[in-house]
């Protein structure tokens, strides 16, 4: 088997299926959907594809200990190991999110809800103690941390939890344990609960949460009524609930609050509830894949940085063949340009 020929044709079906997972990649972002890459089998057809040629190269070389050869094979074992990582990570792989209220006497996080219904166990909780922002002088953020509550469960058995340590996450970096990543997205400070215009306001805050903030309005306004809305996450908008509505639990942790008079009497109280957005992700084939990329980047500069300085070397009957073929090209444009010369 012409190896030239094996090589050219695989690369043209990698860089076709390349191409092919790129435009994927586009029309689910123009679309707003990425149901070709997540629920259907495109993904893993392109790992399989990807997967038999790199197979099928590796084993139809023939080994030698040249520095071409030693490159080739880094190179497409880092390939090898790339796909495996990714295919790791489609498989068992997992990125979830949460928004985390601050309540430094609130619970501790242990687990979040997937899609489908089921919680992913974290083997380890979070709360969140309290975070810090810095802003420009144009008031966008500088820096924002969160300072939080790391805990385990308790030896005795008793699933008691105790804080185990205490962690400053920053902007920009990770937080690491029993195999997940932690990242801080974003934050809400309770800014989200501004005045409408120039108009007066109160403000009020709790530690309880959302309904504790509205008990202590009601304390303040007794003789009043109080129209109330809360802060929905997903819609970024304010929606009207009742103060005597089961729905205020579902905002437990650090809650602001500010009250604005209407001009009919009555009062409105926007309460917006202060967290962080989490992202944990769970990556088991990580460090195959950084691995891999150590390999492909070795076996570049094997074959086309370090090789590149050597005479080629022909070891095996596939590239004789093409040596000779070479030589055979080379003979001939030198017979012609002896034939020219003696004419002239």
């Amino acid at each position: 088997m012409n190896l030239v020929r094996l090589h050219k044709w695989s690369y043209i079906i990698m860089g076709v299926l390349t191409l092919v997972m790129i435009a994927v990649v586009i029309a689910a972002s123009v679309s707003g959907t990425n149901t070709l890459l997540t629920n259907g089998p495109t993904v893993f057809i392109i790992f399989g594809v990807y997967f038999v040629i790199q197979i099928a190269c590796l084993l139809l070389m023939r080994p030698s200990l040249s520095i071409y050869k030693a490159g080739f094979y880094l190179l497409h074992t880092g390939v090898l190991l790339m796909l495996i990582g990714l295919f790791l990570f489609e498989v068992f792989g997992e990125t979830l999110s949460a928004n985390v209220p601050e309540n430094s006497a609130g619970a501790v996080y242990t687990r979040l809800q997937r899609e489908d219904g089921s919680f992913a166990d974290f083997g380890f909780g979070i709360r969140l103690n309290n975070f810090t922002v810095e802003n420009y002088e144009s008031g966008s953020p500088k820096y924002y941390g969160a300072y939080l509550g790391v805990y385990e469960t308790s030896d005795a058995g008793n699933g008691d939890m105790y804080n185990s340590e205490n962690i400053m996450l920053e902007m920009n970096k990770t937080y690491r344990k029993n195999g997940w990543k932690v990242y801080l997205m974003s934050y809400n400070d309770g800014s989200g609960a501004l005045p409408r215009g120039n108009g007066e306001y109160a403000e009020y805050s709790s530690m309880g949460g959302a309904a504790a903030v509205a008990s202590i309005i009601e304390d303040a306004y007794p003789d009043f009524t109080v129209c109330y809305y809360v802060y929905n996450m997903a819609s970024q908008a304010y929606m009207p609930i009742s103060v005597d509505s089961a729905s205020l639990s579902a905002f437990p942790g650090k809650c602001v609050a500010r009250v604005y008079a209407e001009e009919n009497g009555e009062y409105s109280a926007y309460i917006s509830q202060v967290y962080v957005n989490l992202l944990f992700k769970k990556d088991p084939g990580e460090y195959t894949v950084l691995t891999g990329m150590a390999f492909v980047i070795a076996g570049v500069i094997l074959m086309c940085i370090i090789r590149g300085k050597k005479p080629v070397k022909y070891d095996d009957a596939d590239n004789a063949d093409e040596a000779k073929n070479g030589v055979k090209k080379a003979n001939g444009k030198s017979q012609k340009s002896a034939k020219g010369s003696k004419k002239r």
